[in-house]
This record gives structure tokens, C-alpha cells and sequence, in this order.
């Protein structure tokens, strides 16, 4: 009976110390069972920070959303608010008229350049 079981014994010492040494083991399907078994081990952390850091990119973009949505409702209400009082300064004739015309061509120009980086905000806007 010692003779049976002293094999079994040398083959998983054999096993460990080719796992340990980066050698090639003896017997191959019990080494491949035990490195599935070990990476198995090793996956599961692995797995719970990729999740958790999705998670939280996930959140951090859908607070960043929320916060440029926020900005430009107020940079609206701020544009119309000096688009209303240059109406009336001009109407009531306290402003000139071409100093108007320079106000809303400088808030559509504006208003253009605002539109495109909502629409490609992660590009260079430098050309050359």
C-alpha cells in the first residue's frame, strides 16, 4: 500500500515545484487541472475591480452629463437676458443699432462654437 500511495505523493510534489519553477510536470492532466484551478482562484478579484471601476466610470459620466446640461440651460438664460436688455437699450435708442448688429453676430458666433464642442468635445480644435 505504500508503494501506491508514494507515487501519487512524489507526482504532486513534482506537479507543485514545475508550477513553481515554470517547468513542464510529468503528468499533464492533473497540472492542468490544478493551474485552471489556481488562475480560477486569482480571477475572481480580478474581476471585482474591473466591475467596480465601471461602475464608477458609468457614474462619474452621468454626473458629468447632468452638469454640462446644467450649464447650458444657464449659459441660455444668461445670453438671453443680454440679448433682451440689448433689444430694449436699442429700441428705446440708448444703443446704437450696428453696436446690436456686433452683439448678436458675436453671440452666434458664440452659440456656434458652443453647439460644436457638445458635439465633439474631445477633439483639438486647433487646425495645422
Amino acid at each position: 500500500m505504500n508503494d501506491n500511495s508514494e507515487p501519487n505523493v512524489r507526482e504532486s510534489d513534482a506537479t507543485e515545484a514545475a508550477l513553481n519553477t515554470g517547468e513542464k510536470p510529468q503528468n499533464s492532466n492533473t497540472s492542468l487541472i490544478d493551474v485552471i484551478n489556481a488562475a480560477a482562484d486569482r480571477v475572481d478579484p480580478i474581476i471585482q475591480v474591473i466591475r467596480t471601476f465601471a461602475e464608477t466610470k458609468l457614474k462619474t459620466r452621468q454626473s458629468d452629463s447632468r452638469f454640462r446640461i446644467h450649464m447650458a440651460w444657464i449659459a441660455v438664460v444668461v445670453v438671453g437676458i443680454i440679448v433682451g436688455v440689448a433689444t430694449l437699450l436699442t429700441f428705446t435708442g440708448k444703443m446704437d443699432g450696428a453696436t446690436y448688429g456686433f452683439l448678436l453676430g458675436t453671440i452666434v458666433g458664440y452659440a456656434l462654437t458652443f453647439i460644436r464642442d457638445a458635439i465633439r468635445p474631445n477633439q483639438d480644435n486647433e487646425e495645422g
